[in-house]
């Protein structure tokens, strides 16, 4: 818990998260209502949002649908979460093109909206996330789970699962955590984030899925 305090203190974290929503809204000429609507929620939930009232929902889900709504890349209001808090944030001049529209409930709960965008294809969710983290931890590191847990202060039991894909929503804090344990840098630590996220957004493709450790060459020393 003390780990979680020092890491949001220093970063953008909910308030930066806050700010780029509002600044997606001005600058795609969207209300509160409007984002709302097409994520399925309350305006209370935008509202919270942007107040940085809502840790419960700082998650990639979250993250996932705002960007749908407001048709931008899902690492920008990662970015925004996960950068250093003295860092500026950008303004939001990037524009996706609008994606295929997709069903999403109003009211619905965040487990039955995310297995209406799995079984839409709107998303590609947790297994391809816990595919990307395989894939950056085993191939690109030679780390085994417990090096990983070491290194970010996260459950090795809770890794384990976040690879397995049983994770639906894991936090942006927790990605934030695991972006710092890959990258040197800065930059290549929210870009690490970042790639996490739009792995499970769907933006960027994922390695394979399953259990592809077998066909892995280990890296000789």
């Amino acid at each position: 818990m003390t780990d979680d305090v020092e890491l949001l203190s220093s970063i953008g974290g909910l308030d930066g998260l806050a700010e780029m929503l509002r600044r997606v809204r001005g600058d795609r000429g969207l209300s509160q209502e409007e984002v709302a609507e097409r994520v399925g929620r309350r305006r209370r939930f935008v509202e919270q949002i942007e107040c940085g009232r809502a840790p419960q929902n700082a998650h990639v889900l979250t993250v996932a649908l705002l960007s749908r709504a407001c048709e931008v890349s899902v690492g920008l209001f990662v970015a925004s979460f996960a950068r250093p808090r003295e860092d500026p944030l950008p303004w939001p001049r990037e524009h996706r093109s609008p994606r295929r529209a997709v069903s999403i409930r109003p009211g619905a709960t965040f487990g039955d909206t995310y297995r209406d965008l799995l079984a839409q294809d709107a998303i590609a969710g947790a297994p391809a996330l816990g595919a990307t983290l395989r894939d950056l931890r085993v191939r690109q590191r030679d780390w085994p789970q417990r090096e990983l847990a070491a290194r970010t202060g996260i459950n090795q039991r809770y890794l384990s699962s976040l690879e397995r894909g049983a994770v639906p929503y894991p936090l942006l804090l927790t990605l934030t955590r695991l972006g710092r344990a890959f990258g040197a840098t800065t930059a290549e630590q929210i870009a690490y984030t970042t790639r996490l996220a739009q792995t499970y957004a769907g933006e960027i493709e994922a390695p394979p899925l399953g259990r592809p450790f077998a066909s892995w060459p280990r890296r000789t020393r």
